[in-house]
């Protein structure tokens, strides 16, 4: 049973990962402070520039239109300006631009690792079936059983504790805008704090998800080596 026992751990590495990118895209990233903000959009538009420090999180970039339109809103009689019409030119040191697209992930990774690790999450349970009923022969349905019921406490366990710590989800950036952007905002942005905490979990999330992986693979690659030395 001890030994069967470890077809528990690539679902324990799995789940742990999963859970940590649900709310890795909520943690922050960069502070950018911004300052010599200058727009020269018609006097007829609302222009509303958020206060700075702009927060920036996995994804985010000063080189993406869409979240420095979120930053900057435009509009006119209730009409959003439109994001793919937004104009900006933004200043910052080639240190500050170079440290950002060195740590920075973009967001269609950070979902598809979101994905992979939901996937693995399902092949571990299938691990615990296929390694359980191999060392366990007779028992090893019982004990695949009990150890399913177990990883699914340790699933429902860890999904609370994720949502207490989340908290609400950070919404989703969409363009609502109908509105003919007709001028340009420009800025000047310098980092006035980085949270390397951020990277350090998302590579946190990778090795989870590899050792994972590792685990499931090992008694595969281990009976191919034997078979080939027979």
């Amino acid at each position: 049973m001890l030994r069967s026992l470890r077809s528990l751990l690539p679902f324990v590495l799995a789940s742990l990962g999963f859970f940590i990118t649900l709310f890795v895209g909520n943690m922050p990233l960069f502070e950018w402070r911004i300052s010599e903000i200058v727009t020269d959009f018609p006097s007829t538009y609302d222009v509303s520039i958020k206060s700075s420090p702009w927060t920036a999180y996995l994804g985010d970039s000063l080189d993406d239109g869409l979240y420095v339109f979120h930053q900057v809103s435009v509009e006119m009689d209730g009409k959003l300006c439109r994001a793919e019409d937004f104009n900006f030119v933004v200043r910052r040191s080639r240190n500050d631009k170079a440290l950002e697209q060195a740590l920075n992930v973009n967001i269609k990774n950070l979902l598809w690792l979101n994905e992979w690790s939901a996937i693995e999450v399902l092949l571990s349970v299938i691990y615990i079936w296929l390694f359980t009923i191999w060392y366990e022969r007779y028992s090893g349905c019982g004990y695949a059983v009990v150890y399913t019921v177990i990883a699914g406490c340790i699933y429902f366990l860890g999904s609370q504790v994720v949502r207490l710590l989340r908290g609400p989800l950070r919404p989703l950036t969409y363009d609502f805008g109908a509105l003919d952007c007709r001028g340009t905002a420009t800025f000047s942005a310098g980092l006035s704090k980085v949270h390397y905490e951020t990277p350090i979990v998302l590579f946190v999330v990778i090795l989870l998800e590899l050792g994972a992986l590792g685990v499931m693979l090992y008694p595969v690659v281990k009976a191919i080596i034997e078979r080939k030395r027979l």
